[in-house]
């Protein structure tokens, strides 16, 4: 414990006035070794002194990131100085196809192949394909992106034996209809995948396809599934109704999905183990309440703090977001169908059924800000079903709810603190629904102490928010007609 570090490793801290200012030449070695690793876009080896230049010149594994370009004599450089070690290839930014250069290229970097451990691609792909399909070396290639291109159906990358992929990102990109790269991954991108039929043309994917490469991936650990994707009748075998890819592993899932799909694509996984969560949804004349959230409400369980909001004037727009804990969530909820009461009434039952499966066992733990982003004005006239979406969430927490464990009355949402609304200075009409909800849930019960609101904030789009709490309390004019 007495011995000191070296003084490249930490340099000594001098008084302002004498201090030197810092040397590359301070750096230890291996932390510029790594500076040089991730920026391997730039031959650092040009402008640096002559000891780092022999570091670098010394190092294969600083050469190993080669982006395909059409120059190809300093391909060739970056090639030999990489020497044996696992090559690194981007070829996302291929622009360079007119070039007279560009078949010579591409075969320099498909001599390679065996050596491949990343690589990434655009539109020429198939230029690469070719070549490889001739070659004869054993690929060990891990991680692969392709953007904007075609996979054909003998290509070699995702045939046994070659195939050894454990990370496959594809972005607008066609597959074969007997595709066979979708298994054994650990991470899966599909963003607006198509695939080729038997008949003829292609589709956007099939849920089907997208549940059977969830099967055959049981180690997965990262999905990100982004539409447009084809509804696939599932089929029902014995009687029993296709059910959810239970996937232990999953940590981490981004999902989007048009209007139609948000359902069908929630219902193929059951990943209760998963620490982040994005879900960018959109429904239109659908039943959000009947989709499989118990399957993705850990993050709500988990989080120090959550913010639920429901946004727009018709409250078409709900958003959950959690901050703080083990995990991340954030779930965006957008309906579009055209009747304003149609809307709210999804929006509000897709909160409710994410509220009631998150709070099925045990009441939620984390600190609660609701948010309302320009709340319209209840109608007089309507009954129940057509209060805006945002009223109707705080007549749901307002009616108390029997606790499973003890038997006995509770609030939902119990560390509900703050109550935030964004909308014009007048805010008035608002003071009635907000302090009769704020008094409700004062009331304590046997198994819980009463729940108290202790902020309501009144935001504004140019100005500091305001914390508009006393002013609501000392409203003194006629409680709302509306009962809640």
């Amino acid at each position: 414990m007495d011995a000191v570090a070296p003084k490249t490793y930490v340099p000594a801290l001098r008084h302002p006035d004498t201090r030197k200012h810092a040397s590359i030449n301070d750096l230890p070695v291996e932390l510029f070794q790594l500076i040089v690793y991730f920026d391997a876009s730039d031959d650092w080896s040009s402008w640096v002194s002559k000891r780092w230049a022999l570091l670098i010149e010394s190092c294969p594994y600083l050469w190993a990131t080669v982006r395909f370009d059409r120059d190809l004599q300093n391909m060739r450089r970056w090639f030999k100085k990489s020497k044996n070690a696992p090559l690194s290839i981007h070829a996302d930014i291929c622009d360079t196809k007119d070039h007279p250069l560009y078949g010579e290229c591409v075969s320099l970097v498909t001599e390679k192949v065996h050596r491949w451990r990343t690589a990434s691609f655009d539109e020429c792909f198939p230029d690469f394909m070719k070549r490889i399909n001739n070659a004869h070396h054993t690929l060990q290639l891990e991680n692969l992106s392709i953007h904007r291109s075609e996979i054909l159906a003998d290509c070699k990358l995702f045939n046994p034996p070659s195939f050894r992929l454990r990370d496959l990102r594809l972005s607008e990109v066609t597959i074969p209809a007997d595709f066979a790269g979708l298994v054994g991954l650990e991470v899966l991108h599909l963003r607006g995948v198509t695939e080729v039929q038997d008949i003829g043309g292609s589709i956007p994917i099939t849920t089907a396809r997208v549940r059977q490469a969830l099967k055959d991936c049981p180690n997965l650990a990262g999905l990100c599934l982004r539409g447009p994707f084809t509804v696939s009748k599932e089929a029902v075998k014995e009687g029993v109704s296709v059910g959810p890819v239970v996937l232990k592993k999953l940590q981490t899932i981004r999902m989007q999905a048009e209007p139609g799909q948000s359902g069908p694509l929630l219902s193929l996984i059951d990943a209760e183990n998963h620490s982040s969560l994005k879900l960018n949804l959109k429904g239109r004349r659908e039943k959000p309440q009947d989709w499989a959230w118990p399957a993705y409400v850990r993050g709500l369980r988990q989080a120090e703090s959550l913010r639920i909001c429901i946004r727009g004037t018709y409250g078409n727009t709900i958003k959950i977001e959690s901050t703080g804990g083990p995990g991340t969530l954030d779930i965006l909820y957008r309906d579009e169908t055209p009747i304003p009461n149609a809307v709210q009434e999804s929006a509000y039952s897709a909160i409710e059924a994410i509220l009631t499966a998150a709070e099925k066992d045990s009441p939620l733990t984390a600190t609660i800000q609701l948010l309302f982003d320009e709340p319209s004005v209840p109608r007089k006239d309507c009954d129940g079903r057509g209060y805006p979406a945002w009223l109707r969430l705080l007549k749901f927490l307002q009616e108390p709810i029997v606790d499973p464990s003890s038997g006995e009355k509770r609030w939902r949402l119990p560390r509900l603190r703050s109550v935030a609304v964004m909308t014009r200075p007048d805010t008035k009409w608002l003071y009635g629904y907000l302090k009769r909800f704020v008094h409700t849930r004062e009331i304590a019960y046997n198994c819980q102490a009463a729940d108290n609101v202790t902020e309501i904030l009144q935001l504004y789009w140019v100005k500091p928010p305001s914390n508009i709490f006393s002013e609501v309390m000392g409203y003194e004019e006629e409680m709302p007609a509306i009962a809640m």
